[in-house]
């Protein structure tokens, strides 16, 4: 599968977020029961971190010689997070932020070939890996309770070998 999707952050958030980083995500390879939080990969769309890769539920995914059975893979170049908890609404990386500024559209670029993954954001690779479990599933766009625009989603299959 290759997904390419635009988005852009509103300025509205809802409770219990106000004041917290602004997070969506879009959640692929989902198999199992309609849940929250249903197994899948995610491909994290927050400030200060679009493009870490999130594991929800029991899947698997090896980056960089690293597997994980959950948790989160940083983008490349990603620095810390602010110390402050939970991250702030605003929080850009202070170097090497993927992201335009806020009220811009961003391109997001996703590619799934079984399982193996790669990210982009505005055209910079920002992670991949492979092993990916589960390997095929649904799509899911996701909001925690910040204001986020898609537009111009385009899906389609990768050619078969």
């Amino acid at each position: 599968m290759i997904a390419n999707i635009e988005f852009k952050w509103g300025e509205k958030t809802h409770p219990p977020r106000e004041r917290r980083a602004l997070d969506s995500g879009i959640l692929f390879h989902v198999v199992g029961p309609d849940q929250i939080w249903p197994e899948s990969i995610e491909f994290q769309i927050i400030e200060g971190g679009t493009g870490d890769i999130i594991l929800v539920g029991n899947s698997t995914m090896t980056v960089g010689g690293v597997t994980k059975t959950r948790g989160r893979f940083n983008r490349y170049g990603k620095n810390p997070a602010p110390s402050a908890s939970p991250t702030p609404a605003g929080c850009r990386a202070p170097e090497g932020e993927l992201e335009n500024p806020h009220g811009e559209w961003n391109l997001l670029e996703l590619f799934a070939a079984g399982d193996a993954v790669k990210y982009l954001v505005n055209g910079k690779v920002s992670n991949q890996g492979s092993g990916a479990k589960p390997a095929r599933g649904k799509i899911l766009f996701q909001s925690e309770g910040a204001e986020v625009f898609f537009r111009n989603i385009e899906i389609r299959s990768l050619p078969k070998r």
